[in-house]
Protein backbone atom coordinates (compact mmCIF):
# COMPACT_ATOMS: atom_id res chain seq x y z
CA UNK A 1 0.00 0.00 0.00
CA UNK A 2 2.65 2.08 1.27
CA UNK A 3 4.17 1.50 -2.57
CA UNK A 4 1.36 2.92 -4.45
CA UNK A 5 1.06 5.73 -2.21
CA UNK A 6 4.67 6.65 -2.53
CA UNK A 7 3.93 6.42 -6.67
CA UNK A 8 1.19 8.62 -6.08
CA UNK A 9 3.28 11.04 -4.44
CA UNK A 10 5.91 11.16 -6.70
CA UNK A 11 3.28 12.16 -9.73
CA UNK A 12 1.80 14.51 -8.18
CA UNK A 13 5.53 16.14 -7.56
CA UNK A 14 6.91 16.28 -11.18
CA UNK A 15 3.24 17.45 -12.34
CA UNK A 16 3.35 20.68 -9.65
CA UNK A 17 6.75 21.27 -10.59
CA UNK A 18 5.74 20.63 -14.39
CA UNK A 19 3.38 23.03 -14.20
CA UNK A 20 4.78 25.96 -12.55
CA UNK A 21 8.30 26.32 -14.68
CA UNK A 22 6.75 28.53 -16.90
CA UNK A 23 6.03 30.86 -14.21
CA UNK A 24 10.04 32.24 -14.10
CA UNK A 25 8.66 35.34 -15.95
CA UNK A 26 6.32 36.03 -12.94
CA UNK A 27 9.26 35.37 -10.21
CA UNK A 28 11.23 38.03 -8.91
CA UNK A 29 13.43 37.34 -5.52
CA UNK A 30 11.59 39.58 -3.59
CA UNK A 31 7.74 41.17 -4.45
CA UNK A 32 6.68 38.13 -6.43
CA UNK A 33 4.79 35.66 -3.46
CA UNK A 34 6.64 33.25 -5.59
CA UNK A 35 9.78 30.83 -4.24
CA UNK A 36 12.32 29.89 -6.48
CA UNK A 37 12.02 25.91 -5.88
CA UNK A 38 14.91 23.53 -6.77
CA UNK A 39 13.17 20.10 -8.76
CA UNK A 40 16.60 18.18 -7.02
CA UNK A 41 16.91 19.98 -3.99
CA UNK A 42 20.30 20.98 -2.46
CA UNK A 43 20.72 18.64 -0.19
CA UNK A 44 21.03 16.19 -2.66
CA UNK A 45 23.48 17.96 -4.93
CA UNK A 46 20.24 20.19 -6.97
CA UNK A 47 21.43 23.39 -8.70
CA UNK A 48 19.64 26.70 -9.62
CA UNK A 49 19.83 25.79 -13.27
CA UNK A 50 16.75 26.80 -15.56
CA UNK A 51 15.91 23.17 -16.30
CA UNK A 52 16.02 22.11 -12.20
CA UNK A 53 13.86 25.26 -11.65
CA UNK A 54 10.08 25.69 -11.06
CA UNK A 55 8.37 28.90 -9.15
CA UNK A 56 5.48 28.09 -6.09
CA UNK A 57 3.44 29.90 -3.74
CA UNK A 58 4.04 29.83 -0.11
CA UNK A 59 1.69 26.46 0.11
CA UNK A 60 2.76 25.10 -2.80
CA UNK A 61 6.40 25.16 -1.79
CA UNK A 62 5.60 23.29 1.49
CA UNK A 63 3.30 20.73 -0.70
CA UNK A 64 6.31 19.90 -3.03
CA UNK A 65 8.68 19.37 0.16
CA UNK A 66 6.17 17.17 1.62
CA UNK A 67 5.75 14.98 -1.27
CA UNK A 68 9.32 14.00 -1.79
CA UNK A 69 9.87 13.42 1.94
CA UNK A 70 6.43 10.63 1.72
CA UNK A 71 8.21 9.39 -1.04
CA UNK A 72 12.30 9.73 -0.39
CA UNK A 73 12.16 9.92 3.46
CA UNK A 74 14.56 12.72 3.28
CA UNK A 75 15.65 14.60 6.67
CA UNK A 76 16.42 17.48 4.66
CA UNK A 77 12.69 17.61 2.81
CA UNK A 78 11.27 17.19 6.40
CA UNK A 79 13.07 19.78 7.73
CA UNK A 80 12.23 21.93 4.65
CA UNK A 81 8.40 21.41 4.90
CA UNK A 82 8.01 21.61 8.79
CA UNK A 83 10.22 25.19 8.71
CA UNK A 84 7.81 26.56 5.99
CA UNK A 85 4.89 25.61 6.97
CA UNK A 86 5.43 27.42 10.10
CA UNK A 87 6.20 30.41 8.24
CA UNK A 88 3.06 32.70 8.50
CA UNK A 89 4.43 35.64 5.44
CA UNK A 90 7.78 35.76 3.60
CA UNK A 91 10.78 36.35 5.39
CA UNK A 92 11.62 39.44 4.27
CA UNK A 93 15.68 38.79 3.37
CA UNK A 94 14.11 36.25 0.90
CA UNK A 95 16.67 36.17 -1.45
CA UNK A 96 18.79 39.00 -0.42
CA UNK A 97 22.10 39.51 1.00
CA UNK A 98 23.03 41.51 4.42
CA UNK A 99 24.89 44.04 3.96
CA UNK A 100 28.59 44.05 4.91
CA UNK A 101 28.46 45.57 8.22
CA UNK A 102 25.55 43.25 9.15
CA UNK A 103 27.63 39.89 8.00
CA UNK A 104 30.29 41.00 10.25
CA UNK A 105 28.25 41.41 13.40
CA UNK A 106 26.62 38.15 12.43
CA UNK A 107 30.14 36.38 12.74
CA UNK A 108 30.84 37.78 15.81
CA UNK A 109 27.75 36.90 17.55
CA UNK A 110 27.91 33.08 16.20
CA UNK A 111 32.21 33.40 17.47
CA UNK A 112 31.28 34.77 20.98
CA UNK A 113 28.86 32.12 21.04
CA UNK A 114 30.81 29.30 19.84
CA UNK A 115 33.28 30.00 22.38
CA UNK A 116 30.94 29.18 25.08
CA UNK A 117 31.69 25.93 26.51
CA UNK A 118 27.78 25.15 27.60
CA UNK A 119 27.21 25.74 24.47
CA UNK A 120 29.26 23.76 22.57
CA UNK A 121 28.69 20.80 24.76
CA UNK A 122 24.89 21.31 24.12
CA UNK A 123 25.33 20.88 20.47
CA UNK A 124 27.85 17.93 20.85
CA UNK A 125 25.36 15.98 22.75
CA UNK A 126 22.21 17.02 20.25
CA UNK A 127 24.64 16.05 17.21
CA UNK A 128 25.54 12.49 19.05
CA UNK A 129 21.86 11.39 20.10
CA UNK A 130 20.73 12.60 16.28
CA UNK A 131 23.86 10.37 15.09
CA UNK A 132 23.43 7.20 16.85
CA UNK A 133 20.52 6.47 14.74
CA UNK A 134 21.82 4.43 11.86
CA UNK A 135 18.97 5.83 9.61
CA UNK A 136 19.45 9.54 10.64
CA UNK A 137 23.50 9.02 10.44
CA UNK A 138 23.09 7.78 6.67
CA UNK A 139 21.23 10.44 5.32
CA UNK A 140 23.87 12.71 6.95
CA UNK A 141 26.07 11.08 5.25
CA UNK A 142 24.67 11.44 2.00
CA UNK A 143 23.77 15.49 2.04
CA UNK A 144 27.34 16.33 3.46
CA UNK A 145 29.01 14.19 0.34
CA UNK A 146 26.09 15.98 -2.17
CA UNK A 147 27.07 19.05 -0.49
CA UNK A 148 30.63 19.13 -0.71
CA UNK A 149 31.36 17.05 -3.80
CA UNK A 150 30.33 20.26 -5.74
CA UNK A 151 33.48 22.66 -7.11
CA UNK A 152 32.34 25.85 -5.97
CA UNK A 153 32.02 23.87 -2.12
CA UNK A 154 35.55 22.22 -2.50
CA UNK A 155 36.85 25.37 -3.63
CA UNK A 156 35.78 27.58 -0.61
CA UNK A 157 36.26 24.93 2.08
CA UNK A 158 39.98 24.72 0.68
CA UNK A 159 40.19 28.66 1.04
CA UNK A 160 38.55 28.27 4.62
CA UNK A 161 41.23 25.86 5.89
CA UNK A 162 43.88 28.41 4.25
CA UNK A 163 42.85 31.33 6.01
CA UNK A 164 42.50 29.51 9.27
CA UNK A 165 45.74 27.96 9.62
CA UNK A 166 48.20 31.00 8.06
CA UNK A 167 47.46 31.86 12.08
CA UNK A 168 50.14 30.57 13.98
CA UNK A 169 47.78 30.02 17.19
CA UNK A 170 45.34 28.60 15.64
CA UNK A 171 47.90 26.03 13.91
CA UNK A 172 49.50 24.90 17.27
CA UNK A 173 45.69 24.46 18.84
CA UNK A 174 44.82 22.48 15.67
CA UNK A 175 47.90 20.19 16.69
CA UNK A 176 47.17 19.80 20.20
CA UNK A 177 43.74 18.44 19.39
CA UNK A 178 45.06 15.95 16.47
CA UNK A 179 47.06 14.93 19.19
CA UNK A 180 44.74 14.47 22.23
CA UNK A 181 42.40 12.71 19.42
CA UNK A 182 45.56 10.16 18.71
CA UNK A 183 46.25 9.68 21.96
CA UNK A 184 43.18 8.14 22.99
CA UNK A 185 42.84 4.36 21.80
CA UNK A 186 39.46 4.68 20.68
CA UNK A 187 39.85 7.29 18.28
CA UNK A 188 43.38 5.14 16.45
CA UNK A 189 40.99 1.80 16.10
CA UNK A 190 38.05 4.35 14.28
CA UNK A 191 40.16 5.43 12.42
CA UNK A 192 41.98 2.26 11.80
CA UNK A 193 38.47 0.53 10.86
CA UNK A 194 37.33 3.29 8.59
CA UNK A 195 40.63 3.57 6.43
CA UNK A 196 40.54 -0.31 6.30
CA UNK A 197 36.81 0.31 5.17
CA UNK A 198 37.72 2.92 2.97
CA UNK A 199 40.46 1.29 0.66
CA UNK A 200 38.45 -1.60 0.50
CA UNK A 201 38.00 -0.50 -2.71
CA UNK A 202 40.34 -0.94 -5.75
CA UNK A 203 39.31 2.28 -7.32
CA UNK A 204 39.16 4.16 -3.42
CA UNK A 205 43.01 2.77 -3.31
CA UNK A 206 43.53 3.91 -6.98
CA UNK A 207 43.06 7.26 -6.51
CA UNK A 208 44.72 7.55 -3.12
CA UNK A 209 47.86 5.91 -4.73
CA UNK A 210 47.46 8.58 -7.24
CA UNK A 211 46.98 11.55 -5.08
CA UNK A 212 50.29 10.43 -2.95
CA UNK A 213 52.19 10.30 -6.27
CA UNK A 214 51.67 13.91 -7.19
CA UNK A 215 52.61 14.79 -4.33
CA UNK A 216 55.91 13.18 -3.81
CA UNK A 217 56.89 14.11 -7.59
CA UNK A 218 55.45 17.69 -6.13
CA UNK A 219 57.92 17.56 -3.23
CA UNK A 220 60.62 16.73 -5.18
CA UNK A 221 60.33 19.26 -8.15
CA UNK A 222 60.10 21.78 -5.33
CA UNK A 223 63.13 20.31 -3.85
CA UNK A 224 65.09 20.63 -7.32
CA UNK A 225 64.23 24.57 -8.02
CA UNK A 226 65.43 25.03 -4.22
CA UNK A 227 68.72 23.57 -4.92
CA UNK A 228 68.74 25.40 -7.81
CA UNK A 229 68.39 28.64 -6.61
CA UNK A 230 71.19 28.51 -4.29
CA UNK A 231 73.94 30.43 -5.70
CA UNK A 232 76.80 27.89 -4.97
CA UNK A 233 74.83 25.57 -7.41
CA UNK A 234 73.79 28.32 -9.85
CA UNK A 235 77.77 28.79 -10.49
CA UNK A 236 78.32 25.43 -10.81
CA UNK A 237 75.48 24.85 -13.50
CA UNK A 238 77.15 27.95 -15.13
CA UNK A 239 80.47 26.32 -15.28
CA UNK A 240 79.39 23.35 -16.43
CA UNK A 241 77.26 24.98 -18.78
CA UNK A 242 80.15 26.78 -20.78
CA UNK A 243 82.71 23.63 -20.44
Amino acid sequence: MREITNNKSLKIYHNLCNKHKSKESDWTPVGSLLFRHRIIPGHQGGDYSKENCTYLTHRQHVVAHYLRWRVYKDIGDRIAYRGLSKMKSLPPMLDRKHSKESRNKMSKSHKRLKQDHSYRLKMSNATREFLSTPKNKEEMVKRLTASRNTKHARKNISDGQKRRFKNPAERLAHQARLKEAWARPESRRKASESAKKRFADPEARRRHSAIVKLGWARKKAKSALDDINKPGQLVLVKVSYEN
